[in-house]
């Protein structure tokens, strides 16, 4: 199937619906009319759809990335109190938030080395708990991106089937007028085709 821009598949689409208003004798629109009201409202609600789940994937996209930041945040914190206290062989090694599959095993090696010192560190118990927390958090914000991807990515499945509607519709539309009409034709020439779609020149 050849590239079209869905920008110019719209813009075709409404021309054709448009021609189909004026001319709704016209056997093109008597052939195609039906198939196109359900190829227009396809792809709108296809697109639509995709767009909004796009946009709750990146609000749950950050979410996740905010809630790591709090456990590479607290990773640090704890390093640096244990530094004041002089504490040795505890995790010190500085992981950054965007990688999470390295801070969480930091991290989980750091609540290791506080439970293990419990009762020589007064703060121990404490950050243990917090990392408890903040890990869980941010475990929990992973599953809720990684379902809003798969949401988007079935929509966006949806989508690229309307597109693919579409651009068969426009190609046998176009054809049918064209081998019927000719391409100099004021109602042929009305339409705004899509360029890649079954052109009026060869696509080199």
């Amino acid at each position: 199937m050849a590239y079209a821009n869905i920008a110019e598949v719209e813009v075709c689409l409404q021309d054709c619906l448009k021609y189909c208003e004026k001319n709704p004798g016209s056997v093109y629109c008597l052939e195609f009319g039906d198939r196109l009201k359900t190829v227009i409202a396809d792809l709108k609600s296809s697109r639509t759809s995709s767009d909004l789940h796009y946009s709750s994937w990146r609000r749950e996209r950050g979410a996740d990335k905010r809630s790591w930041k709090k456990v590479a945040l607290l990773l640090r914190e704890a390093q640096n109190e244990l530094k004041k206290v002089d504490a040795v062989g505890y995790p010190d090694r500085r992981v950054m938030y965007w990688d999470s599959e390295l801070l969480e095993a930091a991290a989980r090696g750091m609540m290791k080395y506080l439970s293990a010192h419990r009762e020589d560190i007064d703060f121990a118990a404490d950050y243990v708990a917090r990392f408890e927390q903040q890990i869980g958090g941010a475990l929990t914000e992973d599953d809720d991106s990684e379902q809003a991807y798969q949401t988007y990515q079935n929509h966006i499945g949806a989508r690229r089937d309307a597109m693919a509607d579409a651009t068969f519709l426009i190609t046998d539309m176009r054809s049918a007028m064209r081998r019927d009409l000719g391409v100099d034709n004021p109602e042929y020439q009305s339409i705004r085709w899509t360029w890649a779609l079954s052109p009026d020149e060869p696509v080199l």
